[in-house]
C-alpha cells in the first residue's frame, strides 16, 4: 500500500474498544517486541494545554542537545504531525513501512477476538518510531483522559505533567470536576513525579494528591503567585516566575501557566541528570509555536485561527479577544455536538459583531444551520455559509485595517480552514 492508502487503512480502525482497559495495547505492543520499554517519556495529560505543553517541553529538550519524539493529537494540518523527531515529522515512507509492519499483528490479534483501535494502532506506530529512531526521551500526550489510555501502557515517566482540567468528554470522562481528574491521574504510577498547572481546580488538586498518596508519587503545583506578567498580548508574552524573566510566543495568559508548569517539570529532569540549563529553558520557550493556538494567519485585516473546542478553551480565547483593540470582530465558526457548543456560541456572540457558521468534516460535527440558530441568540448578524472560501470572503467583505476574523469551534475545522486562508494571502 502506499501512503495515503495507509492512512485510510488507520482511519478505517474503530475509533473507541468494545472493552476499557489496557490489554489490547500491552499484547499488541508485546507482538511488536514491547519497543515503548526501551523509551523514557514526559507523560502529558490534561484538558486543554496539552499540545502547548508537549511543544514547550519539545523545544527545551532539543535545546538542550538531546533527540525527542513528540507524540501528539489531534493533528491540525498533517496527519503526520502526531509522530515528529525533534519537530520533524515522520516521512511518509517510514510510516508507510510502520503500518505494514502491524498490519499482519493486527490482524493475528483479531483472529483472537481483540479488535484494535484506530489510536492504539497510532500509539503503536509511534513508540516503534520512536524506539527504531533511538529517541532520548518522548514528549507523550495522552488521547483522551489517561487511566485507560492507550499512552498509559508504559511504566513510570520521567516526569508527569497534567495541564488544566476542565469538564469535556463528559459522557466518558464523567461529569464532575473529581470524575475527570480521577481519569487523568491514572498516569500517576508508582513513585511519580507529577506537575500540574498552576492554577488547577481545587477539587482536581484533591484528587491528585490522594492518587500520589496511593503510590508514593510526589506532586508539584507551581505557586501562581510567584509569576509576574509584564506584559500580554495576540503577540505573545512577558513574564517573571521566581525571579526569571521569561517570554513566550503564544498568546493567551493561560500559555503562560502552561509554560511556568513544563518549567517545573525541566527542572525535575534536570535534577534527574539531563542536560538541561537554565538557557536552555528560556530559549525553549521563547521559540515555541503552535498552529491553530490563536494562530496569526494575516495582519490587516487580522485573522487569526484558534482550535478552542470546549468551555474552559473558548474562555480562554475571549479573554485574548477582549485585549483586541480593533473596531469589529467577525468569528468563522464549527463545532462538534459531543461539546457544550452553546456556552461556547455564547462566549464568541456576545463578543462579535458577525458569526458565520460553517460545517466540519466529521460526523460529530453540529450541522452548521443549526448552529447559525443557536447564535442567533446571543449576536445579530449570523450566516451558515457551507463553503469555507465563500465563509472567508464573506467574512472578508464586513472588514476594514481595524478589523478581526477569528475561526474558532473545532481543530478540524481549524485545519481545513488553515489550507483556505493560506490560499487567500497568497495572491494578496
Amino acid at each position: 500500500m502506499n501512503y495515503q492508502e495507509s492512512v485510510n487503512y488507520i482511519h478505517s480502525f474503530t475509533r473507541f474498544g468494545s472493552q476499557l482497559g489496557l490489554e489490547r495495547m500491552a499484547k499488541l505492543l508485546e507482538l511488536m517486541g514491547n519497543p515503548h520499554e526501551k523509551l523514557k517519556f514526559v507523560h502529558i495529560a490534561g484538558t486543554n494545554g496539552k499540545g502547548s505543553t508537549a511543544q514547550f517541553s519539545t523545544q527545551i529538550l532539543r535545546n538542550a542537545g538531546l533527540k525527542v519524539g513528540t507524540y501528539i493529537s489531534p493533528f491540525v494540518v498533517d496527519f503526520r504531525e502526531r509522530f515528529q523527531i525533534n519537530n520533524e515529522m515522520i516521512a511518509e515512507e517510514e510510516f508507510r513501512c510502520l503500518v505494514e509492519m502491524i498490519d499482519p499483528i493486527v490482524k493475528q490479534m483479531s483472529k483472537q477476538g481483540m479488535q484494535v483501535t484506530e489510536f492504539e494502532a497510532i500509539t503503536a506506530i509511534a513508540m516503534q518510531f520512536f524506539c527504531q529512531n533511538q529517541c532520548d526521551i518522548v514528549c507523550l500526550e495522552v488521547g483522551l483522559g489517561g487511566r485507560f489510555d492507550a499512552t498509559n501502557v508504559i511504566d513510570t515517566p520521567e516526569v508527569a505533567i497534567i495541564t488544566s482540567i476542565s469538564l469535556d468528554h463528559v459522557d466518558i470522562l464523567g461529569d464532575t470536576i473529581e470524575k475527570i481528574a480521577s481519569e487523568k491521574a491514572g498516569i500517576i504510577k508508582e513513585k511519580t513525579d507529577v506537575v500540574t498547572y498552576p492554577l488547577q481546580e481545587v477539587d482536581a488538586v484533591a484528587v491528585f494528591l490522594e492518587r500520589c498518596a496511593l503510590t508514593q508519587s510526589t506532586l508539584i503545583l507551581p505557586n501562581a503567585n510567584a509569576v509576574t506578567i509584564i506584559k500580554s498580548n495576540i503577540f505573545g508574552s512577558e513574564f517573571i516566575y521566581d525571579k526569571e524573566a521569561y517570554s513566550i510566543q503564544l498568546a493567551g495568559t493561560h500559555q503562560i501557566y502552561n509554560a511556568v508548569a513544563v518549567i517545573e517539570a525541566m527542572k525535575i529532569l534536570q535534577r534527574k541528570g539531563y542536560p538541561i540549563t537554565l538557557e536552555c529553558i528560556k530559549k525553549g520557550l521563547q521559540l515555541t509555536t503552535f498552529p491553530a493556538r490563536f494562530e496569526r494567519m494575516s495582519e490587516k485585516p487580522l485573522i487569526i485561527v484558534d482550535g478552542a473546542h470546549n468551555k474552559q478553551a473558548v474562555l480562554s480565547l475571549v479573554e485574548t479577544l477582549d485585549k483586541l483593540q480593533v473596531n469589529k470582530k467577525i468569528a468563522i465558526v464549527g463545532m462538534m455536538k459531543d461539546k457544550d457548543y452553546q456556552s461556547a456560541v455564547e462566549q464568541i456572540g456576545s463578543r462579535c459583531e458577525w458569526i458565520i457558521t460553517v460545517p466540519v468534516n466529521n460526523p460529530r460535527a453540529v450541522d452548521f444551520v443549526a448552529l447559525a440558530e443557536v447564535a442567533k441568540q446571543y449576536c445579530n448578524q449570523v450566516e451558515p455559509i457551507d463553503d469555507y472560501d465563500k465563509a472567508l470572503q464573506k467574512a472578508l467583505t464586513f472588514t476594514d485595517d481595524n478589523s478581526a476574523i477569528i475561526v474558532c469551534g473545532s481543530f478540524y475545522m481549524a485545519s481545513d480552514m488553515r489550507k483556505t486562508i493560506n490560499n487567500w494571502t497568497r495572491y494578496q
